[in-house]
């Protein structure tokens, strides 16, 4: 602050604060790493996550987080807690992926926490756990690791890859894929499917896979496979939730209705404080607009004008006395992603808390 020693007139130019930013592509990484403080690391390069790991780090994840950031990644966060705790610290959080690469040292008890961590992303609804195959495992095996996992918010990905730095038995592709999807996202938007894309360094693949096998194998595309082109490099070639419901079954559809519910989160949720009337209902439907005239003109979504592509609404029709007495405010909000076509309808309640609940989702 300036001292100013006489009356007068003083001009300062005051720069404004900069907007925060909306990020997405971020993933967290659950480890064993010492220390329970429940807090996570931001990781911005691989040398500074090798300077809070130090040299004993866990070597699947070691290869992990330097998978994410030669594919394209730029912020990650690594949680040194137990379970519970890490749960907690990414609900405060800012990321939107779940990595968990550590958990594959222990394959006997890796699926059951797997569903915990599916289960964890399906409550929360603002994240997506990027899955590991088993070590050693055929695509056979994989599928039927699939079928012992239910959820919505995961996705699957086989097999292992080969780094300059593993043992011969490959490491978990996690990492390398999250980075994948943080470089589309970047380039193009979170709609679009991080598939057909190369990977950056993998000498190898623990499994090659051709289409026959392929087909023979998972005939009905659950596990997203990674596979190797003469002439294109090593590629994820899959871009499946692991959900049994259509609407829901690409990563790029169920990624940008979580990008929508997190907005909502980020810069609606003042909104439960405010009076539930005409000028609240007004002013959710013109940044609800906004926000997806964003998405329409980007390219997520269907239709030859925004009237084809998505709507919203929040008025009396939907906004009761009760909802009012209760500190909630109803928008519905309908989609139409570009992939696939159906159009996807979410009743969003922004609840007491500001947070916003569980899209309730149909087909028209």
């Amino acid at each position: 602050m300036r001292t100013l020693h006489h009356p007068g007139v003083y001009q300062e130019e005051l720069l404004p604060a900069p907007a925060p930013v909306f990020r997405t592509g971020v993933p967290t990484f659950l480890c064993d790493l010492p220390g329970d403080s429940g807090e996570l690391q931001p990781i911005s390069r691989f040398s500074q996550f090798l300077h809070v790991a130090g040299a004993g780090g866990e070597a699947h994840l070691r290869a992990a987080v330097r998978g994410f950031f030669e594919n394209g990644g730029e912020l990650c966060f690594v949680a040194s807690a137990p379970l519970p705790s890490a749960f907690a610290a990414m609900d405060m959080a800012g990321s939107d992926l779940v990595c968990w690469p550590g958990l594959m040292r222990h394959p006997q008890e890796a699926v059951q926490k797997q569903q915990m961590l599916v289960e964890y992303c399906d409550r929360g609804g603002e994240r997506m756990a990027i899955l590991d195959s088993l070590p050693g495992a055929t695509l056979d095996g994989a599928v039927k690791q699939w079928r012992e996992l239910n959820g919505v918010n995961a996705a699957l990905y086989f097999p292992w890859v080969r780094v300059p730095s593993d043992t011969g038995e490959g490491v978990p592709p996690c990492g390398h894929v999250a980075g994948v999807y943080a470089r589309v996202d970047r380039e193009t938007g979170v709609f679009r499917s991080p598939a057909n894309v190369e990977l950056e360094g993998v000498l190898d693949l623990r499994t090659i896979l051709t289409d026959a096998m392929e087909d023979e194998g998972d005939p009905h595309n659950v596990v997203n496979c990674l596979r190797a082109f003469p002439g294109r490099g090593i590629r994820v070639w899959g871009a499946r939730t692991i959900s049994r419901h259509m609407e829901w079954s690409y990563v790029g559809v169920r990624r940008l209705f979580i990008t929508v519910r997190r907005w909502v989160n980020t810069y609606l949720a003042g909104a439960a404080m405010e009076p539930n009337d005409r000028f609240l209902w007004a002013r959710i439907r013109r940044e609800l607009n906004t926000y997806l005239d964003v998405l329409f003109r980007a390219g997520a979504l269907k239709g030859a004008s925004p009237a084809e592509a998505y709507y919203v609404r929040c008025d009396a029709t939907n906004n009761t006395a009760a909802d009012g007495d209760e500190g909630r405010v109803v928008a519905e909000i309908g989609l139409a992603p570009a992939i696939p076509a159906e159009f996807i309808i979410a009743r969003l309640v922004i609840g007491p808390t500001g947070a916003a609940k569980e899209f309730n989702v149909k087909e028209q």
